[in-house]
């Protein structure tokens, strides 16, 4: 009997630590706009092998666009649709300077990257819409 006790104790505990683990889990890190420009600068320069002149371009734009997207997220932090629907026409002005500053193959590669990425990014996890 104490031997049960004891055993249904430390499961509770356990269960209790998963809980708490994956409290955090499907958020998030707040990033700065500078740390988001100089991770999104960093993957482009490793998987499009950037000259060191569209390094510097790019860095730029990754961070005028960063700071753009963050101020719409601070604008608009109740209602993700409208935050979501409003990020839309800054993506895509985004693109269109990267496809004038990019070769036509690095552009490729990154369009490719990016919907290759989609799948990571919660798309089949079974929340959101239905």
């Amino acid at each position: 009997m104490k031997k049960a006790m004891i055993l249904s104790v430390i499961m509770l505990a356990i269960c209790a630590s998963y809980s708490f683990a994956q409290r955090g889990q499907g958020q998030r890190e707040k990033l700065e706009p500078e740390e988001m420009a100089k991770r999104q600068t960093t993957q482009m320069k490793e998987s499009l092998d950037l000259t060191e002149e569209q390094l510097t371009k790019v860095e730029a734009l990754n961070l005028k666009y960063a700071e753009k997207m963050e101020t719409l997220r601070d604008e608009a932090k109740a209602d993700r649709e409208a935050t979501r629907n409003a990020m839309k026409p800054i993506r895509e002005e985004k693109d269109a300077e990267l496809k004038a500053l990019l070769t036509t193959e690095q552009y490729e590669k990154l369009v490719t990257l990016r919907k290759d990425s989609q799948p990571k990014r919660g798309k089949g996890r079974g929340r959101g819409k239905s």
